[in-house]
C-alpha cells in the first residue's frame, strides 16, 4: 500500500491528543458542562478547539489553553467569569442550547465563534419531580449551628432568616455561585416548622427559559404540543404545605415575574390551558448571586416582586472571606467518609492561599477527588492525591509574583467580574475613584 504521509501521522496524533484532552475535561469535571467552540466550524473536535468546563449556573471552571488563545483572555481572568460576560447571551440561554445538542453559534464582541457540547453532566439539569411521599426522610437534615461553623456573625444572619421563616416572611439568600444557598435553604426548612413537608428546589437559570414556566406552574393535559399525558403537576403546587426554594431568581424572565407575583399575593395558582385556580400554602425562599438592587434599577428585575421576596436577606459570605477552613474542610472529609484524615502541610497551605471562585461547592470538589484518590488506610491527603488539572487550578489562582502591571490587570479584572461590570462598585471595592479605574481599563485595552 503507499506510505502514509509524515503529515496524516501528525494529524492523526494531534487528532488524538485533542480527544484525551476532552476526555480529561469530562473526567475532571462529571458533574459540569464541557462546552468545544471554535471561529471555524469545521475545527470543532479537533486539537484546536477551545474547551471551557461550566457550571449549570454558566460559571467558567476551567479553560484549555486553546480557550485562552480564541478568547484573547488569560486562564485566571477566564476562571470564575460567568459566561454571560464572554459571549454577551444570557447564560442561561447559552446552556439550554448547548443542552440541546448539535453544533449552535454565538456572536461575542471577539465575533462569531461555533460550539457544541462535549460532556454533559451525569445529573440532568431538570431535576426528576419529587416523590411526595416523604421527600424529607432522604435528606441527612444539615442543623443551622453546624452550617455557620465557628463564623458567629453567620450564625446569627441564620438565627434571623429561621425567625422569619417562623413568622411567614420570605427569605432572600445572596451570594456567591457555590456558597451553599440550596444547602441553607433546606437547613432553614428543616429548623421551620415546615420540617415535615416537601421541599421543592428550582433553579431558574439552569431551566431553559420556554420549559420554566410549565416547570413551575405545571400544566393540564393537552396544555400545548408534546405536553405529557395527563398533565403535569408543576412545582409550586408540589410544595404545597412546604417550602418553595427559587434559586438564581435573578435570571427569571420578566414576564414570568409578573406571574410568580400574583400567586405569591394571592396565594393561588392556576396550571397553564386549565380555568380553575388552586390555593396554595408555601413558605418562600429564593436565592441570587446578582445585584438584585441594580438589576431593579436597571428594569430587569421588578420592583414589586423584589419587595415580595425579601423579607429577610441575608448574605451568605464567599469562602475566601470566611476564617474558619480549616474546621470546613475537617467537617467535608468526615462527610466523605475520610475520618481522621489530615492534610499534608502543602495540600494545606494551597487550600488556604486558593481565592475559591467556585467556593463551598469547589472545595468539595477538591476534597472529594482527593478522597478518591487515597490508598484505604492512608492517613494524610497530599499533593500526590490531586489530579493535575485540579493542582493547575488551584495553583493558577493563588497570588504568584508577576510584573506589577499583570497584577494590576488581575485585580480589575476580577474585581469588575466580582461586580458583574459595575464600574462604581469595582472601583470602590479596588479601593480607587471611577476615573482612575476608567482610565486603566483603557490602557488594559489598549
Amino acid at each position: 500500500g503507499v506510505m502514509a504521509q509524515p503529515q496524516d501521522n501528525l494529524s492523526t496524533l494531534l487528532l488524538a491528543a485533542g480527544n484525551i484532552e476532552s476526555r480529561m475535561f469530562g473526567l475532571c469535571y462529571p458533574e459540569q458542562l464541557v462546552v468545544a467552540f471554535h471561529n471555524r466550524p469545521q475545527y470543532l473536535g479537533s486539537a484546536w478547539h477551545g474547551l471551557l468546563a461550566l457550571s449549570l449556573d454558566g460559571e467558567v471552571l476551567a479553560a484549555n489553553d486553546q480557550a485562552c488563545a480564541l478568547l484573547q483572555v488569560s486562564r485566571a481572568a477566564l476562571v470564575g467569569r460567568s459566561c454571560s460576560d464572554l459571549i454577551g447571551e444570557r447564560s442561561s440561554a447559552f446552556i439550554s442550547r448547548v443542552w440541546q445538542g448539535g453544533i449552535s453559534s454565538v456572536q461575542t464582541a471577539k465575533g462569531e465563534f461555533y460550539f457544541r457540547s462535549q460532556h454533559l453532566p451525569r445529573q440532568p439539569v431538570i431535576a426528576a419531580t419529587p416523590a411526595p411521599a416523604a421527600p424529607v426522610a432522604a435528606q441527612k437534615s444539615v442543623d443551622l449551628e453546624a452550617l455557620a461553623g465557628r463564623d458567629s456573625s453567620l450564625a446569627r444572619t441564620l438565627r434571623m432568616a429561621l425567625q422569619g421563616l417562623k413568622n411567614e416572611l420570605p427569605v432572600l439568600l445572596l451570594g456567591e455561585t457555590g456558597t451553599g444557598k440550596e444547602v441553607v435553604a433546606r437547613a432553614l426548612h428543616q429548623a421551620s416548622p415546615r420540617a415535615g413537608k416537601p421541599f421543592v428546589a428550582v433553579n431558574c437559570a439552569a431551566i431553559p427559559e420556554g420549559l420554566i414556566e410549565s416547570e413551575l406552574f405545571g400544566y393540564r393535559e393537552g396544555a400545548f404540543t408534546g405536553s405529557r399525558r395527563g398533565g403535569m403537576v408543576g412545582r409550586l403546587m408540589q410544595a404545597h404545605g412546604g417550602t418553595l426554594f427559587l434559586d438564581e431568581v435573578g435570571d427569571m424572565p420578566l414576564a414570568l415575574q409578573a406571574r410568580l407575583l400574583r400567586v405569591l399575593q394571592e396565594r393561588r395558582v392556576a396550571p397553564l390551558g386549565a380555568g380553575e385556580e388552586q390555593d396554595i400554602d408555601v413558605a418562600v425562599i429564593c436565592a441570587t448571586h446578582r445585584d438584585l438592587k441594580r438589576h431593579v434599577l436597571e428594569q430587569q428585575f421588578r420592583e414589586d416582586l423584589y419587595y415580595r421576596i425579601n423579607g429577610v436577606s441575608l448574605r451568605l459570605p464567599a469562602l475566601r472571606e470566611r476564617d474558619d477552613l480549616g474546621t470546613l474542610i475537617d467537617s467535608l472529609l468526615h462527610k466523605f467518609g475520610a475520618h481522621g484524615v489530615r492534610l499534608s502541610k502543602e495540600l494545606a497551605a494551597l487550600l488556604n492561599n486558593y481565592d475559591w471562585p467556585g467556593n463551598i461547592r469547589q472545595l468539595e470538589m477538591v476534597l472529594r477527588s482527593a478522597v478518591a484518590m487515597r490508598e484505604p488506610g492512608e492517613p494524610m491527603l497530599g499533593l500526590e492525591h490531586l489530579t493535575d488539572c485540579l493542582l493547575e487550578d488551584l495553583r493558577g489562582s493563588t497570588q504568584q509574583p508577576g510584573s506589577i502591571r499583570e497584577n494590576e490587570e488581575e485585580l480589575i479584572r476580577g474585581a469588575l467580574a466580582r461586580h458583574h461590570g459595575n464600574i462604581t462598585a469595582a472601583a470602590d471595592a479596588l479601593g480607587i475613584s471611577r476615573a482612575t479605574l476608567y482610565r486603566k481599563i483603557k490602557q488594559l485595552r489598549s
